[in-house]
């Protein structure tokens, strides 16, 4: 598979559910630069993974939820108008 930096990519990590930001690869591993675990959150972390696991391409709204405020990655979410 080929991966594509700085886009989000998922998988499991101790039977959690891992999202991670793809960095580059080296041989045997996936580096990523951010990682999101669904038990913990999102967190700013180098790492990387064995390209033995199942590594899938991640839809962006599946972690919407868990990037911070401001974040690059959000999408812009619309106006929410109210009738009077």
């Amino acid at each position: 598979m080929e991966y594509i930096i700085g886009k989000w990519y998922k998988g499991f990590r101790d039977t959690d559910k891992v999202a991670c930001k793809f960095l580059r690869s080296s041989g045997e591993y996936f580096y990523f630069s951010e990682f999101i675990r669904k038990s913990t959150g999102y967190n700013i972390y180098n790492g990387n993974w064995s390209l033995e696991y199942d590594i899938i391409e991640c839809c962006i709204s599946e972690i919407q939820q868990y990037l911070p405020k401001n974040h690059p990655d959000l999408l812009p979410q619309e106006p929410n108008y109210e009738i009077y």
